[in-house]
């Protein structure tokens, strides 16, 4: 699936997925480890209104 290009690659660069819940779910589920979102507000000093990803699909960065 194309879609999952992006997330693979941040992995193997290094990056830490933070996810949503039924996100979360569909690439754990493809093997993309992530954190859930409700483990993460530490990162954020509890100010999380919500994160936004750029869609890398619509600028063929996959």
């Amino acid at each position: 699936m194309v879609l999952l290009n992006l997330p693979k690659n941040l992995k193997k660069l290094g990056w830490d997925i933070i996810s949503t819940g039924g996100t979360k779910v569909a690439l754990d589920n493809t093997g993309v480890s992530t954190i859930a979102i409700d483990d993460s507000y530490d990162i954020f000093d509890s100010k999380l209104e919500s994160v936004i990803v750029e869609d890398g699909f619509k600028r063929r960065y996959l």
